[in-house]
């Protein structure tokens, strides 16, 4: 995978949760009873509260995210040595994964907005989602740096 693909992948992944912010958002006003704009109402504050939990979770998840995502890639990359294998694919795959570390918060606030929440906090965990992304695939590109560079004094 070029640099341009992964790029790619990394917006693609970074604006997953707003997209779904979106579409949750439309489907909501084009499908549902205007009624449930009541219920939305008194499940607000409630839900505003939840969103503020969840957005504090994506700063903890951000960071979870990166941990895990250099500690699995590189016993990853040690096994697929070991075997012979492509490494930068044995990268991405774990980078695949911890990736979603980030987003599961915010996609939960996500259902905090569905329920009425404001939408400051859920705004502010799409941000920190998206960044904790954003620095995934930063870490991505060092780490395939690294061990290319590895590779090429090896042999």
């Amino acid at each position: 995978m070029g640099r341009a693909a992964r790029i790619g992948v990394v917006a693609l992944v970074a604006t997953s949760a707003p997209l779904a912010l979106a579409f949750e958002t439309l489907l909501r006003r084009l499908l549902l009873p205007p009624e449930l704009e009541a219920l939305r109402g008194d499940l607000g504050p409630l839900a505003t509260d939840i969103a503020w939990l969840l957005t504090a979770a994506c700063v903890a998840a951000a960071a979870l995210g990166l941990w895990l995502q250099r500690r699995w890639c590189l016993r990853r990359v040690q096994e697929t040595r070991s075997r012979g294998g492509d490494v930068p694919r044995a990268l991405t795959d774990r980078t695949f994964l911890s990736m979603s570390v980030p987003q599961v918060p915010a996609i939960l606030a996500t259902v905090a907005f569905g329920w009425g929440s404001a939408a400051t906090p859920v705004i502010a965990a799409m941000v920190i989602s998206s960044l904790g992304v954003v620095a995934q695939g930063a870490q991505w590109e060092r780490l395939l740096a690294v061990t290319r560079r590895a590779d090429r004094d090896a042999g």
